[in-house]
């Protein structure tokens, strides 16, 4: 299983506070034993430490206790609510029943080298990113970008304000400031929304109520449903031939200080059902950004209402957005 998702209950739509909408893939063949290699490496690096080095009084846990806590969690009311929903899923259904159809495709793993960490963020050898653009290709009529955390930069944005003037339709999902979970990598993306709008880039900003019956194979737990939404998939689509699913965001953190992967996939099926999700965003899902006739960023929502501050957000909010737009930390974000 290939993606972004992290392991906690408010990733797999069983929390009580904010759901993030992610995307994997499963993957079989022979790409399975190359992603085993690269977690072998990682698993052996200099930079893997024990958790007991780490952490003061890690202690073996007792594995009959384990078995038993397990049991109990297995047997509650609100585990049983959860898994009988996961297994009335319909890709579940499909799965069991051997009628899942699978899409045969060459799929390609890029990664972050494990030294990566360890070495100053100008040794490019060791980086994903150009591996990945190299891998994707140069896009020709479309390039369709989700990334929770967005932070073009300087270069990004030129690089998409190129391709935007060249004629390739350039298309960005990211999180609104309602619901992202980090304000400081908003205040990054923020800074850049006018540049890519005036080159005909189009933004859409993910709602912080996307969440509530846009999934019909959404899973709620008897606990109750989450009260927020959030973008946390990362995926990329080149021409609708080409799509990238990992934990690869479009910001200087993952470019430069953090170790990431994922599989480049050669579909046209996927990729176009990537462009057709962006196409067809259900009513109420996203703000479609857009630059008013004086040059200021709106948000149009549905139907004809049109936002002029940013959605759903108090005015101290934006005001530490604006604050820290200004301070010199868009290397680490």
């Amino acid at each position: 299983m290939v993606g972004g998702r992290n392991i906690g209950d408010e990733y797999f739509q069983a929390g009580q506070g904010t759901t993030f909408a992610d995307l994997d893939v499963l993957t079989i063949g022979g790409a399975v034993q190359e992603v085993s290699n690269v977690f072998d490496r990682y698993w052996n690096s200099a930079s893997a430490y024990p958790a007991a080095s780490i952490l003061a009084g890690v202690q073996a846990a007792d594995a009959q206790a384990l078995c038993e806590q397990v049991r109990r969690i297995q047997a509650s009311p609100d585990a049983a609510v959860y898994g009988q929903a996961v297994a009335d899923s319909r890709k579940v259904q499909e799965l069991l029943t051997g009628r899942a159809q699978i899409e045969w495709a060459r799929a390609r793993l890029v990664y972050d080298e494990p030294e990566k960490v360890s070495n100053p963020t100008d040794r490019v050898d060791l980086q994903m990113l150009p591996r990945l653009e190299a891998t994707l290709g140069k896009p020709l009529t479309e390039l369709d970008l989700v990334s929770p955390y967005f932070v073009p930069g300087a270069a990004g944005t030129l690089a998409l304000q190129t391709l935007a003037k060249r004629g390739v339709r350039v298309r960005v999902l990211t999180n609104s400031l309602a619901a992202t979970d980090v304000t400081a990598v908003h205040a990054g993306y923020a800074k850049w929304r006018e540049d890519l709008l005036r080159a005909g880039v189009k933004l859409l900003e993910l709602k912080s109520s996307a969440g509530a019956g846009t999934e019909p194979d959404k899973v709620k737990s008897g606990a109750g449903g989450s009260t927020k939404a959030s973008l946390h998939a990362k995926t990329f689509g080149v021409d609708r031939q080409r799509m990238f699913v990992g934990s690869f965001n479009l910001d200087p953190r993952s470019a430069r200080l953090n170790t990431e992967m994922g599989m480049v996939i050669d579909s046209p099926l996927f990729a176009t059902d990537l462009a057709g999700a962006l196409d067809r965003l259900p009513a109420g899902t996203a703000y479609e950004l857009r630059l008013s006739p004086d040059g200021q960023v709106e948000w149009v929502d549905t139907g004809t209402t049109v936002h002029t501050t940013e959605p759903q957000s108090g005015l101290a909010r934006r005001a530490l957005v604006k604050l820290l737009s200004w301070l010199p930390i868009e290397w680490m974000l």
